[in-house]
């Protein structure tokens, strides 16, 4: 498809879908204020049409439904427009006003563009090929990479609305992530800015609170220069100059960031203008009388449920905070408001528990096997967080610190500093609005210092994210009340941004020019200053440019070959494996070995997998019938082989037929596609099973249990089945992971054998259906 059709496709698309959201506001929620209506007109409009592709999804997969969808909306569309109807607006504010708002929306919307288009997305290498792969096999809920039988546990609206885009427009699916980042900076911008202007009705006030939570940081710039005046800073900075320190650690934090760079996150993104789009319209719900309740309530319903999917901490966040807002409305005997707030949290609940939940109408089997994500307890160290590691060489090297350190101090900054003036304000003028928006803060904040998130603990930052840019929100609100010339003061009004917005607003104008790469990766940002120095500044500029093309390009470039291969040939629901772990599947193949990326395998299965080895050791064809694979990828060089009996299995006409084969420069590489298999009895004896096994990788029966035991299973699905049973006699089993895998019985049995001989153990291995 013609590039330049493909954006005119993804213009009609974004004009579609906030026209709806505008119909939708302005008709059936009676709002006519245009701050309030821009950022919630897009907001739903986007939110409204993931919850469509999510429900028709499961009817018919989500590559009809994509389509489906947004043919309803324009459909909706006219019949709005056939409705004769005059719309009035409140003159609220100027012409001039209302361009300022635009333009700087606009402005935010091309540095992030800037930044994403070399760049791409956070967790990109994964984002991607989920997105490909939901949309590849059309089948919903989407399966999970690492075990095509397992529904995935994951908030992927993001990678729903990403591949819709897509299989409308045609466009690259990386293209897609970076365009709807783009427009969700746009939105979260004039998201902020209505919430200043719901507390203020002010709209140079509202401006201020919009800008200032939305570029607002904590003092890590104060931190970088404190660090470098003082000589303080770890050893991989020796002989770095300023600009490199304050560009690696004085910018990008290990805690909490800005809402300018959540959104380079295809969850955040989305999430924050959701969220902020259902606290205004409970807002209204609970205050304008004279609307019709059902309304709200069927608006706030789809939002929530797209929330939900895309950032369900946000979606928790919600709830955090008008459920208290309940409490304070029975004292006020306001049983209206808390009867629509019991309400609406029912429905939420149920249809979260039904068409949102992955795991709804699925066997029973799906639950066991994996972590359960909502593995929390209290913490050991209260107090104490893991962060990523701002000062040490690579980021992703976890730190612990205490919220009472300067590290973390450093991170949030003003807005904790300012909290007693926030709180002094809330008690004096009993605003319930701000206080609906400080319980955001104050009933989530806490969690990550008190609760252990076991699956993931630095994820459980998140929970910091909307709570601080609310106390931002809050505390630029309480100066302005408190102090009421403060902000009619150039100086300090200077002043105040330069404190809370030095740090991401330096971060997005140095990651529009040099891409975020500069503050991501150290070694990346120590080459373009030293290059700097001895090339210049252009030079520099256009060596991160190429390099940060190259790197985003790299994975799709390198496999070309084979995802051609495989776009054309495969079918849904196929599973391909490579000798290659990190070979990326883009094509949207499941694989055993996902697209370049392990994220969250470490997380919800056991660090002990064996299917890969054994599969790749054997090629059992009872293992490949069972697991449903149709393709192995074979890539040699001269660093690069396969065992000669693998290689000479793979030769066998019966069960592999050499389908592609081919060399660049020194890489050959082959794709064999595997026959039918169907004649269960033709395929010989098997020589493989299954085994129940604990994160050590030892049999449960003999580990967890003390049986002389261990069963062998014919098929995964059994193997699950005895785990069932097992856990119902034996409860405590529940909190170990424990995990299926894939054991060679020949060399298991002769394992066995040697332990009974050597240790006199007498374990008896048992093989089962």
């Amino acid at each position: 498809m013609n590039i330049f059709f493909s954006y005119i496709l993804f213009i009609i698309f974004i004009l579609l879908t906030s026209t709806y959201g505008f119909f939708c506001i302005k008709k059936l929620l009676k709002i006519n204020s245009p701050i309030l209506l821009l950022p919630l007109s897009l907001s739903f409009g986007i939110s409204n049409y993931i919850f469509l592709v999510h429900c028709f999804s499961y009817i018919f997969g989500p590559q009809k439904a994509s389509i489906i969808s947004l043919t309803l909306v324009a459909l909706i569309n006219i019949l709005f427009l056939l409705k004769k109807t005059e719309y009035i607006f409140e003159k609220e504010i100027n012409n001039s006003s209302l361009l300022t708002l635009i333009s700087t929306t606009l402005l935010i919307c091309g540095f992030t563009y800037l930044s994403v288009f070399r760049f791409g997305i956070f967790d990109q290498i994964f984002h991607d090929p989920l997105a490909l792969t939901l949309f590849h096999n059309d089948i919903y809920p989407p399966r999970d990479y690492f075990r095509p039988s397992y529904v995935i546990l994951y908030h992927y609206g993001g990678d729903l609305l990403a591949g819709s885009i897509k299989q409308i427009t045609g466009l690259q699916i990386t293209r897609c992530f970076e365009l709807v980042s783009t427009i969700c900076s746009g939105i979260n911008f004039l998201s902020f800015t209505a919430l200043g202007w719901l507390l203020t009705r002010n709209f140079k006030l509202s401006y201020i609170m919009g800008f200032c939570t939305y570029f607002g940081g904590g003092l890590l710039w104060i931190d970088a220069i404190l660090r470098f005046l003082s000589n303080d800073l770890p050893e991989h900075f020796t002989g770095a100059g300023f600009a490199e320190v304050f560009t690696t650690i004085g910018v990008h934090g290990s805690v909490v960031n800005a809402p300018s760079v959540l959104a380079f996150s295809s969850t955040s993104s989305l999430g924050i203008h959701m969220l902020i789009f259902s606290l205004i319209v409970f807002w209204q719900m609970i205050n304008n009388k004279e609307s019709k309740v059902i309304n709200h309530l069927i608006t706030l319903s789809i939002s929530l449920l797209s929330l939900s999917i895309c950032a369900e901490w946000l979606y928790l966040t919600f709830f955090a905070s008008i459920l208290p807002l309940t409490m304070i409305y029975v004292l006020k005997k306001d049983f209206r408001a808390c009867g629509l707030t019991l309400g609406l949290t029912v429905v939420s609940f149920i249809l979260n528990k039904t068409i949102g939940n992955a795991l709804f109408l699925q066997d029973e089997l799906q639950r066991i096997g994996r972590t359960s994500i909502l593995n929390v307890g209290i913490k050991e160290r209260l107090f104490e967080i893991s962060a990523w590691g701002r000062l040490n060489p690579l980021l992703n090297n976890y730190v612990q610190f205490s919220c009472f350190s300067w590290d973390f101090i450093s991170e949030f900054g003003f807005s904790l500093i300012l909290l007693p003036l926030v709180i002094y304000l809330i008690l004096k003028e009993k605003n319930l609005f701000a206080i609906l928006l400080f319980f955001c803060a104050l009933f989530t904040m806490p969690a990550p210092l008190i609760l252990d998130f076991r699956t993931n603990p630095t994820d459980f930052n998140r929970m910091f994210c909307f709570g601080n840019e609310m106390l931002i929100l809050l505390a630029t609100y309480s100066i302005s009340k408190l102090f009421k010339s403060f902000f009619q003061n150039k100086v300090y009004l200077f002043i105040y941004i330069l404190i809370f917005c030095l740090s991401p607003l330096s971060q997005l104008l140095i990651g529009s020019i040099f891409t975020p790469h500069i503050y991501t990766s150290k070694d990346f940002s120590k080459a373009i200053f030293d290059l700097t120095n001895k090339a210049g500044f252009i030079s520099a500029l256009k060596t991160s440019s190429d390099l940060s093309l190259a790197n985003r390009n790299k994975p799709p470039e390198e496999s070309k070959e084979v995802i051609d291969f495989l776009i054309k040939k495969s079918k849904p629901d196929d599973v391909a494996i490579s000798n290659q772990p990190d070979l990326p599947l883009y094509a949207g193949i499941y694989s055993l070995v996902p697209a370049r990326s392990f994220i969250y395998q470490d997380q919800i299965y056991s660090p002990f997998s064996s299917i890969f080895s054994t599969v790749f050791s054997t090629f059992d064809p009872h293992l490949i019938k069972e697991l449903n694979l149709k393709w192995i990828i074979v890539k040699l060089n001269e660093n690069v082989s396969i065992p000669k009996d693998t290689e000479n299995t793979l030769l066998n006409e019966k069960y592999f037929t050499l389908i592609h084969s081919s060399k660049v420069k020194d890489m050959v590489t082959k794709i064999f596609h595997v026959n039918d298999l169907k004649n269960i009895n033709a395929l010989g004896s098997r020589k493989t099973a299954w085994i129940l096994v604990n994160k050590s990788g030892q049999p449960i029966e003999i580990s967890n249990l003390n049986e002389k035991n261990i069963s062998l299973f014919g098929s995964m699905k059994n193997s699950l089945i005895y785990l069932l049973e097992l856990e119902q006699k034996n409860p405590w089993l529940n909190k170990d992971l424990i995990t299926s895998q894939t054991i060679v019985i020949s060399d298991f049995q002769s394992n066995i054998d040697k332990v009974n001989k050597s240790s006199g153990a007498n374990i008896r291995v048992i093989q089962k259906p």
